[in-house]
């Protein structure tokens, strides 16, 4: 997936009611949160600037 840098990006998806969901970025950054009981789930992933990458 290529995201925009320098903004918080959403991300979502559907899982299992109350899974774990963990997302590990190529720069290193790390989300995790749990599914909802409807198995959706949605998290913002924040980038960096291009000078930290």
């Amino acid at each position: 997936m290529v995201v925009q840098r320098e903004s918080n990006n959403p991300v979502w998806g559907w899982a299992n009611p109350n899974e774990k969901i963990t997302i590990t970025t190529s720069w290193g950054a790390k989300s995790e949160g749990i599914a909802k009981v409807d198995s959706t789930w949605k998290m913002k992933l924040k980038t960096p600037n291009r000078s930290s990458l």
